[in-house]
């Protein structure tokens, strides 16, 4: 519903700029059949140039080559960045629901103005088709209903009461008393151009797409400077043929009844006879005049590939209405691991600005919806998810980590690496878990991005404690971790890590588990330091309060969270 509203809305921009542009260059000059196919073509540009996406100026992807010394400061960048992302993720749950509770009163608020619109929209398009449909339906009865005749190959619908003269696909409709009338074949010869200019096929045309987009008022406009144009053709016929331009004249002056005109017809009656009557006198456009249609096409090829190229750039991107709202869907139940947590831990993160992936029995829901791993990049593209974006994964405690090792390596690829394992404490509360996956080998950070490995620890005189989930060593990793990471600190050196490796075989549940106590290894020396230092929990240190965000980087200076989870083999 929203696309369509944005589609129309780029229509109508388009409709403007282009009409302006008949306007300004082509309305005065004489080349009226050239302009009766532009003024077309306004209507068929617009309504398809909006539909278009094609890369016509492609760049290939620089792939950034860094020196092997550099990546040493790569790596504690990626892990500083792990730990900021963990930290500034948390929030209080109160806050977090307030800012949920107010996104759905503004997407039904939303939701409700996108009704009204639309309805209103529709009802505008079905009275606006009814309306051509009712004056088609006329025009068949007054067909149907008066005398015809065949005059010069013709059909003539005598009309008994007076009336404009006018055509309609091959049809001429005169009052019968004007068939006596010394100017009836001029007036059939007028009305026979047009049928065979085939005219009306022309307005049948712009009245469809006028129901469409009749709120614009320049579609409007350009019906009347067609039927202008359209009149424009017929008259300089009239005037090739060897009619006499006085006579001609006067004619069209006898024949003007009323201002009434129906938009499916052309009548002598229209409003602008006297600008019919000045154009016939004006000089054909010459030299200047053909230097300001070649500008005119110039200009629209050149628009019309800056919109395609725009489209091409701006296609995964989500804008104005048809953005999707950040509010999670609750996943379905699942078996979540279930850990018992002792000392100052926050669970609660701020989930307005992520995505729900659920994982149990082998099946994979995407913000509630039964997918599989060939549905996430479409899913990611139509979510207006960004690498800030959080990956909040469910998963059961029984669930192989094949499927989430394969559904990382898809969000890694599309650099969405801000990862929320979930669990429950001994109180089944939630308990999250942020990670920083690394990036994926094909982009161009990952393309240099190290191999935590034996070779890489003795080339680079990294410290590397390994660490499998088969192990399943659960809470001794809290100690072990830390003395790990302590005895690196009292020797002077931050060039460490925690190798973490999951199998495919292996359970979430375990893998989780032994994530988490790792982690805790970690908070435990922030917890030491912060005590030391300000007498406060990690946890506790306010970064957006006065001097807090000085107390994280003191607490944290020198002891990066250096946790690696290692690739498949």
């Amino acid at each position: 519903m929203s696309k369509l509203l944005v589609y129309l809305l780029e229509v109508s921009v388009l409709l403007v700029i282009l009409y302006g542009l008949y306007a300004l260059l082509l309305r005065k000059l004489t080349f009226f059949s050239l302009n009766r196919f532009f003024l077309l073509a306004i209507l068929v540009f617009s309504l398809i140039i909006p539909l278009l996406s094609l890369d016509l100026l492609p760049s290939a992807d620089r792939v950034v080559n860094r020196p092997v010394a550099e990546l040493r400061d790569m790596r504690l960048a990626y892990y500083q960045a792990l730990d900021d992302w963990v930290f500034e993720a948390q929030s209080s749950g109160s806050d977090s629901e307030v800012v949920q509770t107010s996104q759905v009163a503004a997407l039904s608020l939303k939701k409700w103005v996108l009704m009204m619109v639309v309805v209103i929209y529709g009802v505008g398009c079905v009275a606006l088709i009814s309306r051509t449909i009712w004056t088609y339906l006329w025009m068949h009865r007054l067909k149907i209903s008066n005398a015809q005749e065949v005059i010069d190959g013709v059909l003539v619908v005598k009309v008994p009461y007076a009336i404009a003269p006018f055509s309609f696909l091959k049809a001429v409709f005169v009052h019968a008393e004007t068939l006596q009338d010394e100017s009836f074949q001029q007036i059939l010869a007028h009305e026979k151009t047009h049928i065979d200019q085939r005219h009306s096929i022309d307005l049948i045309f712009v009245q469809l797409i006028a129901a469409l987009l009749w709120f614009n008022p320049v579609v409007w406009q350009i019906i009347k400077s067609l039927k202008a144009t359209h009149e424009y053709i017929v008259d300089k016929q009239m005037i090739n043929q060897g009619y006499s331009l006085v006579e001609y004249q006067t004619l069209l002056l006898r024949q003007l009844i009323s201002n009434n005109s129906y938009g499916l017809v052309h009548n002598f009656n229209l409003s602008f006879i006297k600008k019919r009557i000045t154009m016939m006198k004006v000089k054909e456009s010459g030299l200047a005049g053909k230097a300001k249609v070649a500008a005119a096409i110039i200009a629209v090829a050149v628009f019309s590939i800056v919109i395609v190229q725009c489209n091409a750039k701006l296609e995964n991107e989500e804008v104005l209405l048809s953005a999707p709202s950040l509010v999670t869907p609750p996943p379905p139940p699942i078996a979540l691991p279930q850990l018992e947590v002792q000392g100052n831990y926050k669970e609660d993160f701020d989930l307005s600005n992520s995505m729900a992936f659920s994982m149990a029995d082998g099946v994979l829901t995407i913000n509630g919806k039964v997918s599989t791993l060939d549905d996430v990049a479409t899913a990611l593209e139509a979510s207006g998810s960004n690498a800030q974006t959080i990956m909040a994964l469910r998963v059961a405690r029984d669930e192989p980590m094949g499927l989430v090792r394969d559904l990382q390596d898809i969000l890694r690829k599309h650099n969405r690496r801000k990862v929320l394992y979930r669990a429950m404490d001994q109180n089944s509360k939630a308990l999250d878990l942020a990670m920083l996956l690394p990036p994926h080998p094909d982009s161009a950070e990952g393309a240099n991005w190290p191999v935590i490995d034996d070779a890489f620890a003795k080339k680079n005189n990294v410290d590397i404690m390994k660490i499998k989930v088969s192990d399943n060593l659960g809470q001794a990793y809290k100690d072990l971790v830390r003395d790990f990471v302590k005895r690196n600190i009292s020797q002077g050196k931050d060039n460490y890590v925690v190798s973490y490796k999951p199998e495919d075989s292996d359970s979430y549940g375990d893998f989780f588990t032994n994530l988490f106590y790792i982690n805790r290894g970690f908070d435990l020396i922030y917890d030491e330091r912060a005590q030391e230092l300000y007498g406060k929990d990690f946890y506790n240190i306010n970064r957006k309060a006065p001097g807090g965000n000085e107390e994280y980087m003191a607490v944290r200076q020198g002891i990066p969270r250096a946790i690696s989870i290692a690739e498949r083999d």
